[in-house]
């Protein structure tokens, strides 16, 4: 199933209203995006 469009838009902007975003000590950029935790390094790996 595809998402997409206009009627898609009032989902999306809530899910990015919610991530959560914190930088550590030693560099890493780190999201929870819709419960999923994103890390990513200064060197771009991301896990």
């Amino acid at each position: 199933e595809s998402r997409h469009g206009p009627s898609y838009v009032n989902e999306a902007l809530t899910l990015l209203q919610a991530v959560q975003y914190w930088l550590t000590d030693d560099g890493i950029d780190n999201w929870i995006i819709n419960n999923v935790r994103v890390s990513q390094t200064s060197d771009g790996l991301v896990r």
